[in-house]
């Protein structure tokens, strides 16, 4: 086995793997209904989506890892190149996203079973939510370089979040964090880093 391994090193072996990027953390009042993000100024040969997850507001120190609140979403006008609706045709709705987060989420074995760590109810309403938009071509979580081409020159893409009214507390508040998520690949050759293609 270590032969094999010191071999690949030498010779030339490449790691492929999702890279995920913190692109950036927006402070929301819960009364907005409205939220825009543009998504600009990066480069990346595949883009495999971006990922928008919620948290309440919290002292510091007490914030719960594991809760992620649903803000009730109810639809996203996604803008791609120009290109608006560019992934659905009436906008990305509500009842898109369980779907949507098991394209990327969920292992290829389990998106034909029932046997899953979280179901639709817990997703929607046990504070286990995140929002997944696909760039990808296919929904083959085997598959590498299959996302989006970027370019932060030319590529452009803007949400306009339309989501529920809560109250009129102007200081209640969610933080939502913004991820791009791109395949990546490591190459190492004699032993030594060769190239890092993101």
């Amino acid at each position: 086995m270590l032969r094999e391994i010191t071999r690949g090193l030498t010779g030339g072996v490449s790691y492929l793997f999702d890279h995920v990027h913190h692109y950036k953390k927006y402070e929301l009042n819960k009364k907005d209904d409205l939220i825009n993000v543009d998504i600009s100024g990066i480069s990346r040969r595949s883009l495999k989506g971006i990922l928008l997850i919620f948290e309440y507001d919290f002292e510091h120190g007490q914030r719960n890892a594991d809760r992620f609140v649903n803000p009730r979403i109810k639809k996203i006008e996604l803008t791609i190149d120009g290109n608006s609706n560019a992934l659905y045709n009436k906008g990305y709705k509500e009842e898109n996203q369980w779907s949507e987060i098991c394209q990327h989420f969920m292992p290829e074995d389990s998106k034909q079973s029932e046997n899953t760590y979280i179901d639709l109810k817990s997703y929607y309403d046990n504070d286990k939510f995140a929002l997944w938009i696909d760039l990808r071509s296919t929904q083959d979580n085997q598959l590498h370089g299959t996302g989006k081409i970027q370019m932060s020159d030319k590529n452009d893409i803007t949400l306009a979040i339309q989501k529920k009214r809560e109250g009129n507390d102007e200081n209640a508040r969610y933080f939502m964090h913004a991820y791009i998520v791109s395949d990546e690949r490591i190459n190492i050759e004699n032993k030594e880093l060769k190239s890092f293609e993101l």
